[in-house]
């Protein structure tokens, strides 16, 4: 066999092998692409479920399944951040603190836009922010209610708007002795 003849086929060779590589990082790609939208990260998975009622502006009971953030840690980790679009737009978050807060909470890293709910003391409903995924008025993913409260309600973008809560609507209550962790 003469070298050109060697050299021309493991050009060959080497054109085939590349054309598996780069098949085979398509595939991976477009597979984590399908089920990363249903990725729940550890620290979702590790927060309780529970569930709590929340009154309409018809004075009618909304039963919603939440996600308890029960401690100052899972409080203060953003809990999302990383989650499949999916996941993002089935969870409810309910964050209840011992006294009214101002804090601000950071959207980074979360792939789908939400709207969060804040309530004073007595469950009364403050406001309703949406969000874009990541963006924020304040600075670039964070968001707050501009005076205190006490709970919040964050779930994906819409979820108020389509059961008529409004901040405006002076019966919306959430009922925070409701609560039943599982």
């Amino acid at each position: 066999m003469k070298a050109a003849e060697i050299f021309k086929s493991k050009k060959y060779m080497a054109i085939g092998a590349t054309s598996v590589l780069i098949i085979s990082v398509l595939v991976f790609l477009i597979a984590s692409v399908y089920y990363s939208d249903d990725r729940v990260p550890g620290s979702l998975k590790e927060t309780p479920l529970a569930e709590i009622q929340l009154v309409d502006h018809q004075g009618e009971l909304l039963d919603l399944e939440v996600r308890f953030m029960e401690n100052p840690s899972s409080r203060h980790s953003n809990v999302l951040r990383g989650a499949g679009i999916n996941t993002v737009q089935n969870t409810i978050l309910y964050y209840s603190y011992d006294r009214n807060r101002t804090w601000r909470h950071s959207m980074n890293g979360i792939r789908a836009p939400l709207d969060m709910a804040f309530f004073d003391e007595e469950g009364t409903l403050i406001t309703v922010i949406s969000t874009e995924t990541g963006k924020g008025e304040y600075a670039p993913g964070e968001f707050r209610a501009r005076i205190p409260y006490k709970y919040i309600l964050m779930t994906r973008k819409g979820f108020f708007e389509e059961n008529s809560i409004f901040e405006d609507e002076e019966q919306i209550k959430l009922l925070p002795d409701t609560l039943k962790v599982s």
